[in-house]
């Protein structure tokens, strides 16, 4: 089994590669048992939805993996291989959930990114809302309540043919935490102009309502109107993706990322949420050790 390695995807800390049985000239590879060690610097920025919430800045991105004959670990991602052939591959896998990183900077989705902690745990404000009442302490926001963390696991599937990569993923909250579950959907195609790898996404993440009530709803504690006013229900995140990497020289490559979320209506109707998208980009020089 190897691993086609992406930089880019490692920055958002989902899956920074796909299992397959073979290297193709888009893709760096590393062969089985063997250690994927990289460190990328730049400037980058994830921009985050929440009210009073600083936009997460990327400086420092490295990259840690091991894809073993049957099992793999890749930024904190954990997989298990249950089935594959040339075309498909069937695998147990989890990683963190990624919405919780929004609310805690300490989050391990953002442990690989450097910057300003000065932000942690800010309270929101609603500001100046009017409230169908009148009563302006009905919409003014108390600090958050602590998101707690959790670990999606469940299968994913991988099929790969000359038209790109679709993965196809179950995943449920195996901690208890919020008993919510998503199901994740994503195209990826790659080309290359010359020395220059290009790699273009469309992804669709559908999250379960018990996943969004927990995260984007409305604690009595925060604020006792929205919490009976706002109802979450499931939704879909839709999103595009374009990865570039260029060869400088052995060892170091040129990086860039461009990353679009559309929230789910669901989320955005949220009072906890100002922005329905959120944007990330990174550009820098990576190192393979």
């Amino acid at each position: 089994m190897i691993k086609l390695l992406s930089f880019c995807t490692a920055l958002l800390l989902l899956p920074a590669a796909w299992a397959a049985p073979g290297c193709d000239a888009q893709h760096g590879c590393i062969e089985s048992n063997s250690w994927e060690l990289g460190l990328a610097l730049g400037y980058g920025e994830r921009s985050n939805p929440l009210r009073e919430h600083n936009d997460i800045p990327l400086y420092l991105v490295p990259e840690i993996a091991y894809y073993g004959d049957d099992w793999y670990f890749d930024n904190g991602s954990l997989g298990y291989i249950l089935w594959e052939d040339d075309r498909f591959s069937l695998n147990l896998a989890g990683n963190f959930a990624s919405d919780r990183a929004y609310f805690d900077r300490w989050d391990p989705a953002n442990l690989f990114i450097t910057g300003n902690l000065s932000n942690r745990d800010v309270p929101i404000d609603q500001g100046p809302v009017i409230d169908p009442s009148g009563e302006d302490e009905l919409t003014s926001f108390d600090e958050l309540e602590t998101r707690n963390f959790t670990y999606l696991g469940g299968l994913e599937a991988y099929y790969f043919s000359e038209l790109g990569m679709i993965k196809l993923a179950w995943m449920h909250d195996l901690l208890g935490v919020h008993q919510g579950s998503e199901v994740q959907f994503k195209w990826e195609y790659g080309i290359n102009f010359g020395d220059l790898s290009t790699t273009a996404s469309v992804f669709a993440d559908w999250k379960s309502k018990d996943l969004v009530a927990y995260y984007y709803g409305v604690r009595p504690t925060e604020n006792l109107y929205w919490s009976q006013t706002y109802q979450a229900t499931s939704g879909w995140n839709r999103g595009l993706e374009l990865n570039l990497s260029y060869p400088l020289a052995k060892h170091w490559e040129l990086l860039g990322m461009v990353r679009y979320t559309r929230l789910a209506e669901s989320i955005s109707a949220s009072p906890l949420v100002v922005e329905d998208n959120s944007l990330a980009y990174f550009l820098g020089i990576g190192y393979s050790f």
